[in-house]
């Protein structure tokens, strides 16, 4: 299962003359090795069998392998689409907008990079579409506007700047003023990146954080509100993006302030509380971006609860109306359920512009009116009060013909054919079917169900992608009910994915992501799933040896580590860790906050009959004094073998491990190899610390928590041999 071993790796014939190559081994007077000789006949029919039972057993079915793969805790992933977050402009005309300020219509959301279709999570209902919201300025403290506003730049400033200050501490606050303020619920994120000094391990999902908190808040009529944001830099330690949704009381709520000669909104952040190991320096703000997922919905289903009314004296004056807005509406077709107080989905027929259609709800027969408004937009008109609820499904035209699905017939395990794909695959998360029964009046009574619900009585079932096919499992208490194709959309796994840069367009709009996008995959297949088993299961899940625990320590979020030694001390039963922070400094130490989470962290790796102790790098500094024949018509001859001597004994920034050998014939080599040496008359290297280094012939051998670096030079230049 593991796959480490082939068991149908030999042929019979191979088994056969292994066989017969160790006969000799074990009986020197077997001697007739002929096929006619009964022991050969015996050996070949047990190689055949031998033959025969490894097949078997490699021949495990894909079920099995499924279930003893469940049975250690492993299922498949579902897939994934592919989310960016994006920055919109506009660069032709304006596109007919419901406010000045929208680069989007309500009900238009897909963005496409060449062939690649990506949706805008902004909802297809009644709205004022995607605004245009760009980060007008920063304002921080100690910083001019003219270099904060190189941040806005798609180039950004190298190296960064310190937002925060240079020593952040409580109550220091950065401020960003916008164009515009995003809808209420629209999910919106700033994207940091952040100029790493240092190699910091990558921090994700659910963190405590040692170094700072952050508290993002809105400029209001009465003040500064905060509210909740998902930091995915995590308080300015690693690049990625600030998420949020306002709810609609601070959207109405909030105000403007003047910047320069243009209105702006406020949002500012302040660190409640700042400990860093090094100061945050960003290097570029990307915002406000909306995001989007790769992804093609095809068919759409739409719960409108709410009604709009207004005056249409065009149509009969009729002012009981409800809006459907689709992009799909462009080429597809709208099908709709109404809904009464306690009643269930009911199927409005279809109708079109001219002509009136009739629908039952309840008791009452009411008529309407189906107005296309625009290419993506139906003003549904009644002669009465609309419905309670509105279920209004968009199918795109090419699935005019998938409709109906297919009918329940109350086996488990029924496969249903999904409409044929040209690329990609069917999108689970964005699938629902409707389940429809014939009424007492003839309409089709319907309800929308999703894969996976696993309520009593309903129907349970799930979407294979792989072979485009639902799964019915349990068909509930609806044996002979008709499946029609609700929510539907198509993905591309990996094949979403797409780089920094990359340019959307929809019309006139250009979209473009500030990162990579890597998240988008398809659901795993079984040898995927097994290859996670293997690596699981090689996974280090206590500290037995050095190397275990040096693997480990790589896996500490948000610190930055350099290197790790680790050693026994058996008469006590403890083990040692030196660890050398990743710094900028000449000599890093340890903090007491690196020092917590260390101990924290290994606590649930330790043998329980184990003491681990965290200490502090020792730096043991190697004197050396030396007397060189330099070659003639050479310049600088001293100061290239310094500088030589510098880089070779740098045990601190390079990747020597913890209590390292220094060879003395090494360097010594290293030093006679430089094309300005034409003899090494005299070399000595001693170190200045005995406590953590000692010297064993012309060799240095160091402790194990410690590191060397080059200390004193002294090199003299001698015109012949000595």
């Amino acid at each position: 299962m593991l796959g480490s071993i082939d068991l149908n790796n030999k042929s019979y014939e191979q088994l056969r003359e292994e066989a017969v190559g160790q006969i000799s081994i074990y009986s020197r007077d077997w001697t007739n090795y002929n096929a006619s000789d009964p022991g050969i006949t015996i050996l070949e029919n047990f190689s055949a069998f031998m033959a025969l039972q490894q097949s078997e057993i490699n021949e495990v079915p894909d079920n099995i392998k499924w279930r003893l793969l469940g049975l250690a805790g492993m299922q498949a992933q579902k897939g994934s689409a592919a989310k960016a977050f994006v920055r919109l402009e506009n660069t032709g005309d304006c596109l007919v907008t419901e406010t000045a300020t929208a680069l989007l219509p309500a009900g238009c959301r897909k963005l496409y990079a060449q062939d690649i279709c990506f949706e805008l999570e902004q909802g297809a209902g009644v709205g004022t579409g995607i605004k245009d919201m760009p980060v007008l300025g920063i304002q921080a403290e100690g910083l001019a506007e003219d270099s904060t506003a190189q941040l806005l730049d798609s180039l950004g400033v190298k190296g960064g700047l310190p937002l925060l200050g240079e020593k952040p501490s409580a109550g220091s606050a950065v401020i960003f003023y916008l164009k515009n303020m995003p809808d209420a619920g629209q999910k919106t994120a700033i994207y940091f990146e952040i100029a790493q000094q240092c190699r910091r391990n990558r921090i994700a999902g659910a963190y405590h954080n040692p170094f700072a908190a952050f508290r993002w808040e809105i400029k209001t009529q009465a003040g500064y509100v905060p509210f909740t944001v998902a930091d995915g830099t995590y308080c300015f330690l690693q690049s990625g993006y600030v998420v949020f949704s306002l709810d609609r009381e601070l959207c109405n709520n909030s105000v403007q302030v003047r910047l320069g000669s243009a209105s702006a909104y406020v949002l500012r952040v302040m660190a409640q509380r700042a400990s860093y190991d090094m100061t945050p320096f960003v290097s570029r703000v990307c915002g406000l971006l909306v995001e989007a997922v790769q992804k093609d919905t095809r068919s759409d289903v739409m719960v409108l609860n709410g009604q709009e009314y207004c005056d249409n004296s065009v149509i009969n004056e009729i002012k009981n109306d409800m809006i459907v807005r689709n992009e799909i509406l462009r080429n597809g077709y709208l099908e709709l359920y109404g809904k009464e107080a306690d009643g269930s989905y009911h199927r409005y027929y279809d109708t079109n512009a001219s002509d009136a259609a009739f629908l039952n709800l309840g008791d009452s027969l009411r008529t309407f009116r189906s107005v296309y408004m625009g290419d993506d937009t139906a003003r549904l008109l009644y002669d009465a009060k609309p419905p309670q609820e509105l279920l209004a499904v968009c199918r795109d035209e090419t699935l005019a013909a998938y409709r109906s699905l297919g009918i329940l017939y109350g086996y488990d395990g029924q496969r249903i054919a999904l409409p044929p794909l040209v690329q990609g695959r069917v999108y689970p998360q964005e699938f629902s079917v409707l389940v429809a029964e014939q009424a007492e009046m003839g309409d089709a009574v319907c309800h929308v169900v999703e894969p996976e619900n696993r309520t009593e009585g309903e129907v349970w079932y799930s979407v294979s992608e792989a072979d485009n096919v639902l799964v019915i499992h349990d068909c509930g208490s609806y044996e002979g009910a008709e499946l029609r194709l609700g929510k539907y959309a198509v993905y591309m796994g990996s094949g979403g994915n797409i780089r920094a840069g990359t340019k959307m367009r929809c019309g006139q709009l250009w979209g473009e992501n500030c990162t990579d996008t890597l998240d988008g995959r398809f659901e795993e297949t079984l040898e995927q799933v097994r290859s996670r088993f293997v690596s699981d299961v090689e996974e280090v899940a206590a500290i037995v040896t050095a190397d275990d625990c040096v693997r480990i320590m790589e896996r500490i979020q948000g610190l930055c580590i350099h290197k790790t030694g680790v050693f026994a001390v058996p008469e006590k039963n403890e083990i040692h860790i030196a660890v050398k922070p990743d710094s900028s400094t000449a000599f890093p130490k340890l903090s007491a906050i690196y020092r917590s989470e260390i101990e924290r962290y290994l606590e649930k790796y330790r043998m329980l009959t184990t003491r681990i102790v965290i200490e502090q790098p020792a730096y043991v500094a190697v004197n050396v004094t030396a007397s060189i024949c330099f070659k003639k018509h050479f310049g600088s001859c001293v100061q290239n073998v310094e500088s030589a001597l510098l880089k070779t004994l740098d045990g601190i920034h390079s990747d020597v491990p913890f209590g390292s050998r220094i060879v003395f014939h090494e360097l010594y080599s290293c030093l006679e190899a430089m094309d300005c040496v034409e003899e090494i008359c005299a070399l000595t290297i001693l170190p200045d610390n005995r406590r953590h280094a000692r010297v064993a012939g012309l060799d240095i051998f160091l402790a194990p928590n410690a590191l060397y670096y080059c200390g004193s030079v002294r090199v003299e230049s001698v015109s012949g041999v000595q």
